[in-house]
């Protein structure tokens, strides 16, 4: 019914992260706002990750829990449904 991404955001501010939808693909980004802090994300980065061709674009989630960031994504049922014709 849905794909989950994990990833590992120790000690991060859900308000530093950024996440976005674009032609197939969830962006996220992170910008450092703490300079003195010597901590494991002293720096900001970018990830893209391509969306699966079933994932309903409209339904994805995201929670910022215990340092772990999970983006849930409904799948497409109507994509989900399609199925390959063997020839005979």
């Amino acid at each position: 019914k849905q794909y989950l991404i994990e990833i590992a955001m120790p000690g991060l501010n859900k308000k530093d992260i950024h996440l976005s939808i674009n032609e197939g693909y969830v962006y996220l980004n992170y910008e450092s706002a703490n300079t003195n802090k010597k901590t494991i994300w002293n720096q900001s980065f970018n990830r893209r990750i391509k969306l699966p061709n079933d994932a309903n674009e409209s339904k994805i989630d995201a929670q910022l829990k215990d340092g772990i960031l999970k983006i849930s994504i409904q799948k497409d049922l109507l994509v989900s449904n399609k199925r390959t014709i063997e020839i005979k």
